[in-house]
């Protein structure tokens, strides 16, 4: 609400946010790190969390800034936003993000995803750690991470297997058949 009702405030606030991490990204570049990792929750299950101006005005213009430093190093930058983010993407390809995560499969069409941005973004993710992980079979796991690398990786790759965190109270049975399900994925 505080966009709405103080919104130069807010970006006096964005601002002072973007100037700490613009010293961070530029000291991370220069110790030799391999890529970028910005994070926002944009999105909630239901789809972006403000409208794509406000997205634009009160977030990515402060993050056009970060990424602008990558390229300076020569770095990729990954973004990452829980939720519906479809309507995101756009928005993240005109400011040269190369891939998002996590890409929840219970809220995104992995499939669509691919023929809509698969050429201009990887998935850093699009593992179920919501429910099928934790609360799956480990047949039911080794299904699941079959099918994202079918949709999300191949014919063409564009894929980083990851979950974005494990519930502590996953079995151990399920981590070891999500594990041993990634190894047999091969391009």
């Amino acid at each position: 609400m505080d966009m709405y009702e103080y919104p130069e405030e807010f970006k006096r606030l964005s601002k002072r946010i973007s100037d700490i991490l613009k010293i961070v990204v530029e000291r991370a570049a220069k110790m030799g790190v391999t890529a970028i990792y910005l994070m926002e929750d944009l999105a909630t299950t239901k789809g972006l969390a403000m409208s794509p101006a406000m997205i634009r005005e009160f977030c990515l213009d402060y993050v056009i800034d970060l990424v602008a430093i990558a390229r300076v190093y020569n770095l990729p930058v990954l973004f990452h936003s829980d939720g519906t983010v479809s309507d995101l993407m756009e928005p993240l390809i005109d400011i040269v993000v190369c891939a998002v995560n996590p890409l929840q499969p219970h809220l995104n069409d992995a499939a669509e995803f691919k023929r809509r941005f698969g050429k201009q973004l990887a998935i850093y993710g699009g593992l179920d750690n919501c429910f099928i992980i934790p609360d799956g079979s480990p047949a039911e796991i080794r299904t699941h991470v079959f099918d994202v690398f079918e949709k999300l990786g191949r014919p063409d790759g564009g894929l980083i297997f990851s979950t974005h965190e494990i519930p502590l109270q996953t079995p151990k049975e399920n981590v070891e058949a999500m594990i041993e399900a990634i190894k047999k994925c091969q391009y």
